[in-house]
């Protein structure tokens, strides 16, 4: 089967994709540069079995692009932003985004956590309603407060860096 991870080059997606690889999927991995992560572990591991491309998941058109290709059987939403530009932690990202990346301006959590799932969750329903798949997994994960307040330091984290809802 296919499996469209959205974020799989990122902290948590590159260990979705390698192991949909190892469960026999073949993966399409969207994210905005596109290119696999530099690990040569996730490489060797999983060289031809990953269909590496860029898009901006904020756009609903992108992942329902990739959707109509069709065959595939589960999309896994891994995109997240812990620190955005305006906490003034941004350039953190680098260090815990698995991927290196830096938001913009634009790149807040509401626009890249939220609404890229957002307009996920609408892509999928439109795909499952159009090929009547009435059981279509998606799956949202996130490792942007998980365990915080049960580490050292996570009561700081959720009262300083964390966003208001």
């Amino acid at each position: 089967g296919k499996l469209l991870v959205l974020g799989g080059t990122g902290f948590l997606g590159q260990t979705v994709c390698k192991r949909a690889v190892l469960e026999g999927y073949q993966v399409t991995s969207v994210s905005r540069r596109g290119t696999p992560p530099s690990s040569s572990d996730a490489s060797t591991l999983t060289a031809g079995f990953i269909d590496y491309r860029a898009g901006d998941a904020r756009q609903k058109e992108t992942i329902s692009s990739i959707l109509q290709e069709g065959g595939y059987d589960g999309v896994v939403h891994c995109i997240g932003l812990l620190f955005d530009d305006a906490s003034g932690l941004g350039t953190l990202n680098r260090f815990v985004s698995g991927s290196g990346s830096l938001p913009d301006a634009e790149s807040t959590y509401d626009s890249i956590t939220r609404l890229s799932a957002f307009n996920a969750i609408e892509a999928v329903s439109e795909y499952a309603s159009m090929n009547q798949k009435s059981d279509f997994p998606f799956v949202f994960i996130s490792a942007a407060e998980a365990g915080w307040p049960d580490m050292a330091g996570g009561a700081q984290i959720e009262q300083y860096l964390a966003p208001e809802w």
